[in-house]
């Protein structure tokens, strides 16, 4: 009968479905590290390669598919903020490189918890802001270089950098 039932807390997600989403995101966090590790031989800006895209397009998907809920906001911001460096066909500055190494030690994090219910959840709304304001920061830069091209070209690249510091600063206000 069901009162005979042992007393078990209920796993997150099925211990099959999770050693496939471990490896996968093993995977794609793999080619995260190997893209930061050709980063330091080098300045920046550091371009988005087509692999570093689709890990994170895939670390998202794969999350959103396994339904792991934290995963998805953390993997989610970091591909809009991949997407659209890759789409603009700009690079990572420095606060963007520590961003995607926070954003990959983050995801491990979560998939080290999963079924661990002993393990202290961290919140990652801090990150996911930060991921979001470097987002914003570059569809303002998108934004300002059509009117830049068709106005004036008195918009420069210390505009952008005077607006990038502004979402930073409004970020570090806001924590």
């Amino acid at each position: 009968t069901a009162d005979e039932a042992p007393l078990t807390d209920a796993l997150e997600m099925d211990p099959v479905l999770l050693d496939i989403f471990s490896k996968e995101t093993k995977g794609h966090l793999g080619v995260i590290e190997s893209y930061v590790k050709a980063c330091d031989a080098h300045e920046p800006p550091w371009f988005v390669t087509d692999k570093l895209y689709r890990a994170c397009h895939t670390l998202h998907g794969s999350a959103n598919m396994a339904n792991v809920e934290r995963g998805v906001g953390v993997a989610g911001a970091l591909n809009r903020y991949v997407r659209r460096l890759f789409d603009l066909k700009a690079g990572l500055d420095r606060p963007g490189i520590e961003a995607l190494v926070a954003a990959a030690q983050a995801i491990a994090c979560i998939v080290e918890d999963i079924n661990q219910p002993e393990r202290i959840r961290y919140d990652y709304a801090d990150l996911i802001e930060v991921l979001g304001s470097l987002t914003d920061v570059l569809f303002t830069a998108s934004m300002l270089q059509p009117a830049a091209d068709s106005v004036s070209d008195e918009v420069t690249g210390e505009d952008v950098e005077d607006a990038q510091e502004s979402v930073e600063y409004d970020a570090e206000i806001a924590a």
